[in-house]
């Protein structure tokens, strides 16, 4: 399980992603239009084209809570203009009708950050979240997921962040 962990770790590291952002229209038409940018995720001297160079980095594996089935990765990046990208891949079951699951990023106080809600792009038990923030998140290093339905709060699934090795990132 280590070993299968570190390699797609290692893999999603070495491989470069793009990033498609819709962006208001420039006409009155009702097609949104679309922002590209490519980053390089394999390299510690990382640099958003809208945040600049990369400060800081933590990641952690996702796990199941009180018996729930889950595993999955969650990343955090803080960027030199102070602002934060937080993401989470979570495999799990889909959310029941009236029930979703609920990502938040909690700091030692107990103080909690929404990243959103978990989606399934394809409709199976691949699910997503991504939150990018003004704000220096480097202090909330335990991410929480929630089944949540109504005012029922359940957590099923929890991450600690942490950084890589010095001079790895």
């Amino acid at each position: 399980m280590r070993i299968t962990l570190s390699f797609l770790l290692l893999a999603v590291l070495l491989t470069a992603c793009s990033y498609t952002k819709p962006v208001a229209s420039t006409d009155d038409s009702d097609v949104l239009a679309t922002e590209s940018y490519k980053v390089t995720t394999g390299t510690k001297d990382l640099v958003d084209p809208v945040h600049g160079k990369r400060i800081g980095f933590w990641y952690g594996s996702v796990g199941g809570v009180q018996g729930e089935r889950a595993n999955g990765i969650a990343y955090l990046h803080v960027f030199a203009d102070d602002a934060s990208i937080a993401s989470a891949n979570v495999n799990i079951v889909l959310a029941e009708s009236g029930e979703e699951y609920v990502v938040v990023l909690v700091d030692e106080s107990g103080e909690e950050v929404e990243l959103g809600v978990l989606t399934s792009l394809v409709g199976d038990v691949r699910h997503t979240v991504r939150l990018e923030s003004a704000n220096n998140l480097s202090t909330f290093l335990t991410l929480r997921v929630y089944r949540v339905s109504g005012a029922k709060k359940v957590q099923v699934a929890e991450s600690t962040l942490k950084q890589p090795p010095a001079g790895t990132w």
